[in-house]
């Protein structure tokens, strides 16, 4: 509409033959103030049908207390989601972004496990996801970024009060990468995921964790680089999924041809 400010208006059409018709509009607005800073804001109604294996998923007993199954009583997820949030840059040195969210929710499909172990997907009646993103962008010098990222999330139930599963209140990353040094770019990763319960009743849960990576990268000509990663840089023991322990210390090196 003007020079600094932008409308992007989307729609998206669902049509099932067996959950109907729905019709899913969106709003985003981008406004550029005077001293750098932007201002943006998104509105947008969501719909998700229940996926083939959501509903029909056989039953698979793993263990007296471990087994899955589909359920075909699932009725389509439908939300709102909104946000709004700002971002500021202070010259090359720094850039900072601070986002509020929220989704509120109807029938939110989640699997998650009952009383006897059964992990089944169920509807939600009434779930709310809100939280805050903060992004920090720090350039020091002209071959060193540093990003820090965290995000405060509050996700629950709510008729029960209880949080969702496998949706932690606390995260965290870093990233410091260093470019030059011989044509080197050398990335320090670094995530933190604070414990996220496993059950709807949130008596059982996973530790959280923090892990490092590595990665360096070598350009040797226009069209060839090289590249090491290294993860979980500290060999630590943990989790994302109850029962499902992730690798510990990994080397993954190659070369990258492009044309």
């Amino acid at each position: 509409l003007l020079e600094k400010f932008k409308i992007n208006f989307g729609a998206r059409l669902d049509d099932y033959s067996n959950f109907g018709t729905q019709i899913s509009p969106s709003l985003n607005l981008l406004y550029k103030l005077n001293d750098g800073s932007k201002l943006h804001f998104l509105l947008a109604r969501s719909f998700r049908a229940p996926t083939f294996n959501d509903l029909y998923w056989p039953l698979r007993v793993y263990s007296p207390t471990y087994s899955e199954e589909g359920n075909p009583n699932l009725q389509p997820e439908k939300g709102i989601s909104g946000e709004f949030g700002i971002e500021k840059k202070f010259g090359k040195l720094l850039k900072i972004g601070l986002t509020y969210f929220r989704s509120d929710y109807n029938n939110l499909i989640k699997w998650q496990p009952d009383a006897n172990g059964k992990w089944r997907p169920e509807n939600i009646n009434s779930a709310i996801i809100q939280g805050v993103e903060q992004e920090f962008q720090i350039n020091p010098f002209d071959n060193l970024e540093i990003d820090i990222g965290y995000t405060f999330l509050r996700a629950k139930d709510d008729k029960t009060g209880k949080y969702l599963t496998y949706q932690p209140k606390h995260k965290a990353n870093l990233l410091l990468n260093y470019k030059g040094l011989a044509g080197f770019d050398i990335g320090l990763e670094g995530q933190f995921v604070d414990k996220a319960f496993h059950n709807a009743t949130n008596t059982i849960y996973v530790e959280r964790y923090f892990v490092l990576g590595l990665r360096i990268n070598k350009k040797v000509k226009d069209n060839v680089k090289i590249f090491t990663n290294i993860n979980n840089l500290l060999n630590k023991k943990y989790q994302a999924r109850l029962g499902y322990p992730l690798p510990g210390f990994s080397i993954t090196s190659g070369m990258k041809l492009e044309f």
